[in-house]
C-alpha cells in the first residue's frame, strides 16, 4: 500500500470514526507519518475544507514518553471542526472522545524561522484564549509517534471561549479543568506562559522543515503539560482561567 492509498484510507476511517485501521498491521516512520498527514490534508482541502492553523502536541515529556518520541508533534486545525463555548456535541462525532484544556493564540503576524526572540513571539500574538481540544484517543497498537502524527495528532476539533486577552501577561493565573464538577487538573500560570512561547518557537522551526508556516490570521493551539482526559456521554467539561476566559462543553 503506497502512501497515497494510505491517505485515502485514513480519511475514510476518520469520516466513519474507525480511526487509523491501517495501523492494525502496518508501521511507518515519523517522516512517512507527516507525509501521510499532508496527503490527508490535501484530500480534505480538495473537498472544500480549510486549514485555519496548527496545533502543537506532546509538549509534556510524560506524554511524549507514552508514545515513544523525544520531541513535540504538530497537526492541522480545520474550519469544519470549530465550536463555541456551551456547545453540546454528539458522542457519535468522535471515537473514544477525550479532551485537553489549554491555551491558544490568534496571530497578527507571520511566524517563521528558528531561534525567534521572545519579543518577536509576543509581537506576533493578536490574542490569547482558553480552549477545549477534542481528541479521538485511538491507538491500534502500542502507542507510537508515527501513529499519532498520521492521525493528525488524534485531533478532533476545538471549542472556543468568547473571551480573549490582548496580551500574554508576565505572571498569568492558573488553568483549571473540571469534568462533571470534579477538578481533574490545574496548570500553574507560569507553565502556561512558558508552554506558549516554547511551542510557538518550536512550531515555527518545525513547520519550516515541511514547507509550512504559521501565518497572520492563523489560530495556534499551544499544547498543555496536563494529561488527556477521556470523557463519557453526558460529561460536562469546564476549563477556567484568570486571564484568558473560560470555556464549557457537554458530550451528548
Amino acid at each position: 500500500m503506497n502512501l497515497d492509498d494510505v491517505a485515502v484510507q485514513q480519511l475514510s476511517d476518520y469520516d466513519s470514526k474507525e480511526i487509523g485501521t491501517v495501523f492494525n498491521d502496518k508501521t511507518f516512520t515519523v517522516s512517512e507519518a507527516y507525509e501521510i498527514q499532508g496527503k490527508v490534508a490535501a484530500l480534505r482541502e480538495q473537498r472544500g475544507e480549510t486549514v485555519i492553523g496548527f496545533k502543537t502536541g506532546c509538549v509534556s515529556p510524560a506524554l511524549r514518553e507514552t508514545v515513544g518520541i523525544s520531541h513535540p508533534v504538530f497537526g492541522r486545525l480545520w474550519d469544519t471542526e470549530q465550536w463555541q463555548s456551551g456547545v453540546h456535541l454528539e458522542p457519535a462525532q468522535f471515537a473514544e472522545p477525550a479532551i485537553e484544556g489549554e491555551l491558544a493564540v490568534h496571530l497578527a503576524k507571520d511566524l517563521r524561522g528558528s531561534d525567534i526572540s521572545e519579543r518577536k513571539l509576543l509581537d506576533a500574538i493578536d490574542s490569547v484564549f482558553v480552549v477545549i481540544e477534542m481528541h479521538n484517543k485511538v491507538f491500534r497498537g502500542t502507542p507510537s509517534g508515527a501513529e499519532l502524527i498520521a492521525n493528525n495528532t488524534i485531533h478532533a476539533g476545538v471549542i472556543h471561549t468568547a473571551e480573549k486577552a490582548a496580551t500574554l501577561p508576565d505572571s498569568p493565573g492558573p488553568l483549571t479543568i473540571t469534568i462533571d464538577g470534579m477538578q481533574v487538573a490545574q496548570v500553574p500560570g507560569q507553565d502556561l506562559r512558558t508552554t506558549i512561547l516554547d511551542s510557538l518557537r518550536w512550531l515555527a522551526e518545525e513547520l519550516g522543515k515541511h514547507d509550512l508556516a504559521m501565518l497572520a490570521g492563523h489560530t495556534i493551539l499551544c499544547g498543555t503539560i496536563s494529561d488527556i482526559h477521556l470523557i463519557d456521554s453526558g460529561a460536562q467539561v469546564v476549563v477556567t482561567t484568570e486571564d484568558f476566559g473560560s470555556v464549557t462543553m457537554q458530550l451528548g
